[in-house]
This record gives C-alpha cells, sequence and structure tokens, in this order.
C-alpha cells in the first residue's frame, strides 16, 4: 500500500505492527530516515462515556544542518488526535478543515509558530 504525499512524495508500506504502520518515503535509505508513522489507539467507555479515539501521524525525516551535506539531524512534525466517540461527522469535518488550514498559514508564513516559534499575531 502507497500513500502520495505530493507528486513526488510517495510513502510505501514498510512496517506493520498492531495499531501502527510505518511507510518508508523516497529518501529513505540504511543511512537516512524518510518515515511516516500512523497509529491509533481505540476508545476505551467510562461509564457512560464512550471514550476517546486517538489517531495520530508523524513524518520523520533526515535533515542536513545549515546547507551542509555531512552535518544531519531528524526533524518530525506529529499529529495528536483526541476524537470522543459521539461526535458529530459535521463537527469533525469543521475541526480537520481548520486544523488544515491553520498548517497551509504555517506554510505560506501567513503564521510562523515552526518556523520561527512566534506564537502571538
Amino acid at each position: 500500500m502507497t500513500i502520495t504525499l505530493s507528486a513526488s512524495r510517495v510513502y510505501t508500506q514498510d512496517s506493520i505492527a498492531p495499531d501502527t504502520v510505518g511507510y518508508a518515503g523516497p529518501d529513505q535509505t540504511l543511512s537516512l530516515v524518510d518515515q511516516l508513522i500512523l497509529g491509533r489507539v481505540f476508545p476505551k467507555p467510562v461509564g457512560d462515556f464512550g471514550g476517546m479515539a486517538r489517531p495520530s501521524a508523524r513524518l520523520v525525516r533526515t535533515v542536513f544542518l545549515n546547507g551542509g551535506t555531512t552535518v544531519k539531524a531528524l526533524a518530525s512534525l506529529s499529529l495528536q488526535g483526541a476524537i470522543p466517540v459521539g461526535i458529530g461527522a459535521t463537527e469533525l469535518a469543521l475541526l480537520i478543515e481548520d486544523f488544515y488550514t491553520y498548517l497551509s498559514r504555517e506554510s505560506a508564513n501567513t503564521t510562523k509558530l515552526l518556523k520561527t516559534l512566534d506564537v502571538t499575531y
């Protein structure tokens, strides 16, 4: 199975464990990391409450520092969800859309939390 993130970034299923699947990206080698890891924790009901589903996605990649070719580190971004059982489809879609819009603003430099740690606007 594959997941295409952009025209040139296709991730192929590489590992599978209960509730976690790892995908290797086009830059994955023995010495470079390029992975997308998807996970899930099923809700645990408590009394009358149906519990929280906890989906997760993590993108991890080896990057070269300061434009060099030898000094490298791992960079990652994670998405951790907490979705209550019983949430309406419209409410969930709006939550996803708003988060997507926020990430789009980060990419367009409208907000700069990820690039400069700026939390005020």
